[in-house]
């Protein structure tokens, strides 16, 4: 099994990155923000990212460092124009806290939020798509 697996929902705008329980920041961050570059990318219209955390094990280090590769580098997905919002998804305490540090000037406002499933990020994302 891979790292991560990466789909667009049927005739919606979201797509969700799923980390798998064999996800290794060290080893699996980069081609996962290729990836989503790449995503991002090839979307025609706004769409709504959805990252689910929630089998993934990580560190502070870890979430620091996709923070800064997500919204402070010259290729930070999270201020892409076909990038709605980004959420994040997982029970874990820390993920809240890094989305608000995201929505700061530091990582430039990005749009960023947080929930604790999946279930609970598509109703955000399509409750924001209804208006």
């Amino acid at each position: 099994m891979t790292a991560f697996s990466i789909y667009k929902l049927p005739e919606e705008s979201i797509v969700i990155c799923t980390l798998h329980t064999e996800w290794d920041t060290q080893t699996d961050l980069d081609t996962l923000i290729d990836t989503i570059n790449d995503a991002v990318q090839r979307v025609k219209y706004v769409t709504f990212f959805i990252l689910d955390l929630s089998n993934a094990s990580f560190s502070l280090d870890d979430v620091i460092g996709f923070s800064n590769a997500a919204a402070r580098g010259d290729d930070g997905f999270a201020h892409h124009h076909n990038m709605r919002r980004l959420i994040f998804v997982s029970p874990h305490p820390m993920i809240p806290l890094t989305a608000e540090g995201m929505r700061t000037a530091t990582f430039g406002n990005a749009p960023v939020y947080a929930c604790e499933t999946l279930d609970e990020a598509l109703e955000v994302a399509r409750s924001m798509m209804r208006g």
